[in-house]
């Protein structure tokens, strides 16, 4: 189950990074349709580049990863498509991207966007995954386009 789980991350990450605009409401049959575009047409070098640059972004800035503290056993897989998919576009934008400050992770509005009940509606997913990448913009600490 752990195992599936992962791939499901994973599959939900690249879903929704790609094609997170169109999603409409029910999570299997958008991730069943990603899968099914792109199953022999993607580009293996940029899906790399942004599940990597993502993943070390977070491993760097990210005090705890993609959980909410030390002791954290378990992310809401909310939180961890908020963080990953808007860090990953923040990346796309600046892909030299360095921050000083995540305290916003802490912030209720982050909170509100992240609770289970904020999960599968579109304005909703549209919101989390644009607040982290904005925040991550605005806290950019130099021009990364240079």
């Amino acid at each position: 189950a752990v195992r599936q789980e992962r791939f499901e991350l994973v599959l939900r990450f690249f879903a929704y990074l790609n094609d997170y605009k169109h999603f409409e409401h029910e999570v299997n049959p958008f991730l069943n349709d990603f899968l099914a575009k792109n199953l022999d047409s993607f580009d293996e070098q940029q899906y790399e580049t942004d599940f990597i640059g993502m993943l070390n972004f977070v491993q760097k800035h990210f005090q705890f990863g993609f959980a909410k503290s030390q002791n954290a056993t378990t992310t809401p897989r909310v939180r961890f498509e908020a963080i990953s998919v808007g860090v990953a576009l923040a990346l796309r934008a600046y892909p030299n991207l360095e921050v000083k400050n995540v305290d916003w992770l802490n912030s209720e509005e982050f909170k509100v966007l992240t609770t289970s009940d904020a999960s599968n509606n579109e304005g909703k997913l549209v919101a989390r995954v644009e607040y982290v990448r904005d925040r991550l913009i605005e806290a950019k600490v130099n021009d990364c386009n240079i």
